[in-house]
């Protein structure tokens, strides 16, 4: 690109923030085509040849079996927490500071 110093302030302020927006920009597109390498919701994110990046949008159902609606935990990101539901009651078991298992109630 040209010299942008002799640009005024104003013209090199708007086309820093145009370029940041362009970065932001295609961060979303990568992650929305599962192009990204990095993001708030990753599968896999010890294996980089198994690495998949998802929109943070995103809300992710883990199935504990087959056997029917209450054996299912629905996560996602909401604000600065995780949010997560269940298809009925469901029990909490901390381990250590910084594990907890989830488990439908019986």
């Amino acid at each position: 690109m040209e010299n942008l110093d002799k640009l005024p302030k104003w013209a090199r302020d708007r086309i820093k923030r145009l370029e940041e927006q362009v970065e932001t920009l295609r961060g979303s597109l990568a992650r929305r085509n599962g192009e990204a390498t990095d993001g708030r919701i990753v599968l896999n994110p010890y294996d980089d040849n198994e690495r998949l990046v998802f929109p943070d949008h995103t809300h992710v159902r883990l199935s504990m079996s087959d056997k029917g609606w209450r054996d299912y935990f629905d996560v996602r990101l909401k604000g600065g927490c995780i949010e997560v539901s269940c298809g009925g009651p469901m029990s909490i078991q901390p381990h250590v500071t910084n594990v907890i298992s989830l488990r439908p109630a019986d």
